[in-house]
């Protein structure tokens, strides 16, 4: 131990060979069904390599087009894209990527946050706060799901350090200024959810940064500070301006609100996800944190920690007015958490007069929190007990499915026996089913038409029609309510029926029974689609949806 305590990137590295293995067992576990976010980024990975071949303009071009417009950019990709293009192009060393590029740093920036928010800590302590982060199922079990999206906490934590170490009220601060402008900046190009956690931090941290720095009002040094908050604000919305114009017009043009209705869940539900990612055993530390404050003397902590309850609350009611947050949206809202959280596992334990109760202590808490993530990422068993289930982190088992065979024979038939003669479509859209899971089966060489999943958000695509051959379930899969995917469910059942356009369209081929009772089906359209067919199903949507009327399907 007196090793790693002159080497502290030595225990990190330790650590880095030993979560590198967990990760590789994990994806050993899995089967090759990744689908949607689950496969994004490696998707974007591939696909820079893919143009880097092409020519080496053609990557850059790609990276800084994305940025310019893109919901979901290429930024995060490169590394990975690099990365898997050294070892080899398998869904392991991507995540190994993610791992060692991503996750790391951003726990090791966390690591060096809690020592300057906590800097007066006992070894015992500076273990649980190193330990207890780095097992949180709320980082480890979207990265292992192969989300990036934790690469983004790494700019926040640079922005919070800046803002510690940093008087912005001294008017020598303006370059830091700009710095912290451009870090808040990098979140939101990382990502663009952690949109929400920035407003909350330039609402917060001017307040912060003077209550730290400063002990009595002094008009002056305030007017410098909020000039050079004002300069970091200028600064982040100068680059976007000069980078992301396109996205901010997109985004200044769409009512989020309205197109992701369909995943708005109640306040409750939202909540209940955002415990439930870390665990509620952190839960009785978070009350405890908060409610030892009245008595806290150290005035930085109780500052800090108070700012990150503010931060929590404030970016997760902004978050929750757009849609309910998802594995990895939670990543902010569990950081804010989990600094109020170890303030209270910090001052529980000073209240343990004995040394040894500490100890017993300290290793309880470390050995509970792995046993934890232990039984979220590799059990079952555990969760079928209520009351373990209720205490647990969420369960996030390696990704496999039921009657994988099938699949894999569905895939199979589409790459040899249907391809080469038309155009393919899946009419599914849920974890039993979706255009995207086969893809993925078909390790990209089946080539299928991408049709609209929800209503709000894509309308309906008439290329649907298109396609010479469907893969249609029974019953129809949606990953939403019915209501929400009717350009899913209302195509679908007419061409189960045999109704409406279903008129154009006869079974084909073998059935395939896949996981949870469903069925897949193979249709191949044999006449084009009649014109009043055609009607009939657009006023189905028009019933619904008057304003699809201005866009008229051909």
């Amino acid at each position: 131990m007196q090793f790693f305590r002159r080497f502290p990137l030595a225990w990190y590295g330790v650590c880095a060979v030993f979560f590198s293995l967990i990760a590789l067992l994990y994806i050993h576990r899995e089967q090759n069904v990744y689908y949607w976010d689950y496969v994004t980024y490696y998707d974007r990975a591939v696909r820079l390599n893919e143009l880097a071949a092409q020519s080496p303009v053609k990557p850059i071009f790609k990276i800084f087009s994305s940025i310019w417009k893109a919901d979901y950019n290429y930024l995060a990709a490169i590394i990975p894209s690099l990365f898997v293009n050294l070892t080899g192009f398998h869904r392991q060393f991507y995540i190994l990527s993610i791992l060692l590029f991503y996750f790391f740093p951003a726990l090791i920036l966390f690591n060096t946050l809690l020592k300057a928010i906590f800097p007066h800590t006992t070894r015992q302590e500076t273990r649980l706060l190193c330990l207890i982060p780095l097992t949180s199922v709320a980082f480890l079990a979207p990265t292992l799901r192969g989300f990036v999206d934790i690469g983004g906490l790494a700019f926040i934590e640079q922005a919070l350090l800046l803002t510690l170490k940093t008087d912005f009220s001294e008017k020598q601060s303006a370059r830091k200024a700009l710095w912290l402008g451009a870090l808040l900046w990098g979140a939101f190009l990382f990502r663009r959810w952690y949109a929400y956690t920035i407003v909350s931090l330039f609402l917060s941290l001017p307040v912060l940064n003077y209550a730290l720095f400063q002990k009595t009002c002094d008009r002056q040094r305030l007017k410098t500070l909020l000039a050079h908050f004002a300069l970091a604000g200028l600064s982040a919305v100068a680059l976007v301006l000069l980078f992301q114009f396109g996205l901010l017009r997109k985004i200044l043009q769409t009512d989020y609100a309205t197109i992701y209705h369909g995943y708005q869940k109640p306040f409750s539900a939202s909540v209940v996800t955002t415990l439930k990612a870390p665990g509620a055993l952190i839960l009785p530390f978070f009350v405890f944190g908060l409610v030892s404050l009245r008595q806290e003397k150290d005035r930085r902590v109780r500052l800090c920690v108070l700012f990150s309850a503010f931060n929590l609350f404030t970016s997760f009611f902004l978050f929750c007015r757009t849609q309910s947050p998802g594995i990895q949206h939670v990543i902010p809202f569990a950081f804010w958490s989990l600094i109020i959280a170890l303030y209270g596992i910090l001052a529980a334990g000073r209240r343990l007069h004995s040394a040894s109760l500490r100890a017993v202590y300290g290793t309880t808490l470390l050995g509970l929190s792995g046993l934890a993530t232990y039984c979220a990422l590799f059990t079952q068993a555990p969760y079928r007990v209520p009351v373990l289930n209720a205490l647990l982190p969420e369960q996030t088992n390696p990704l496999q499915i039921e009657n994988y065979p099938a699949y894999q024979n569905l895939t199979a038939d589409l790459v040899r026996d249907y391809q080469p003669r038309g155009s393919i479509a899946v009419l599914s859209s849920s974890a039993v089913l979706n255009e995207s899971m086969l893809n993925t089966l078909g390790d990209q060489k089946l080539h299928l038409i991408s049709i609209s999943q929800l209503d709000l958000r894509d309308h309906f695509d008439p290329s649907l029609l298109r396609a010479r051959y469907l893969v249609v379930t029974t019953p129809v899969q949606t990953h939403l309510a019915p209501s929400e995917q009717r350009v899913i469910t209302l195509p679908a059942t007419e061409i189960l029926s045999g109704t409406g356009i279903g008129h154009a369209y006869r079974k084909i081929g073998a059935s395939y029974r896949l996981s949870q009772g469903v069925t897949a089906l193979l249709y191949e359209q044999i006449a084009p689609i009649a014109q009043e067919d055609l009607n009939s199903l657009m006023d189905r949507f028009y019933a619904v949806y008057p304003d699809w009327k201005k866009f008229p399907a051909h």
